[in-house]
């Protein structure tokens, strides 16, 4: 059995819940126990939800830790936190630096238990959306980490799965294409998992 670790923010908590059934009965996917936690409010990291890059290093730090960073591959994303900006003072959660620093962490302490990886691009997110909301989403930044990420993951090889044009891909207004300020409709979603899948199922068998 091929043991598949999925880790990341509120998006891949999302997509997660499909990937299993769209996955051969080789692959077992593991992910941060929690998901009931992590939707009772997907803008908290929380539960199965990692958050920012910070979260996911702390995570995967604390597995290594007590030797049980045990798996044949790991599928992450983080960025859709890490730009998060606070919406009186615009302060982003994490720097583009730190993000940075963060990834190469990842990467390495990944790389030293000899689990191959690939990388979720951060999703498309528009600031008209938050309403009230103590924070923000500019989709400028959501391009801007997305590009950060892209050229760390091309310095070690590794594979990104671009979720962000991807979703843009299927042409439609917000208004269908989300279901609240940043999470999918449901088909959506579904149409996610298997785009992730699809890669899923031919990375295994290379």
């Amino acid at each position: 059995m091929i043991k598949l670790l999925v880790i990341g923010d509120s998006i891949s908590v999302d997509y997660r819940k499909y990937l299993q059934d769209y996955v051969g009965e080789d692959i077992k996917i593991f992910s941060k126990k929690g998901i009931e936690e992590a939707y009772k409010n997907l803008d908290l990291a929380v539960g199965a939800n990692n958050g920012d890059s910070s979260t996911v290093l702390e995570y995967l730090e604390k597995l290594d830790k007590n030797d049980i960073l045990e798996y044949d591959c790991c599928i992450f994303n983080c960025g859709l936190h890490d730009l998060k900006r606070d919406s009186k003072t615009l302060e982003l959660q994490v720097s583009e630096t730190l993000y940075e620093e963060n990834l190469h962490k990842i990467i390495k302490l990944l790389q030293k238990n000899n689990i191959r990886m690939a990388f979720v691009t951060t999703t498309p997110s528009y600031r008209e959306r938050y309403i009230d909301a103590s924070f923000i989403r500019n989709i400028e930044d959501v391009i801007k980490y997305n590009e950060i990420a892209k050229k760390v993951m091309s310095q070690y090889g590794i594979k990104v799965l671009d979720l962000y044009r991807f979703t843009l891909s299927f042409g439609l207004p917000n208004d269908l294409l989300f279901r609240d300020h940043t999470h999918f409709a449901d088909d959506v979603i579904k149409l996610q998992a298997a785009y992730i899948s699809g890669w899923i199922n031919a990375f295994m068998t290379d």
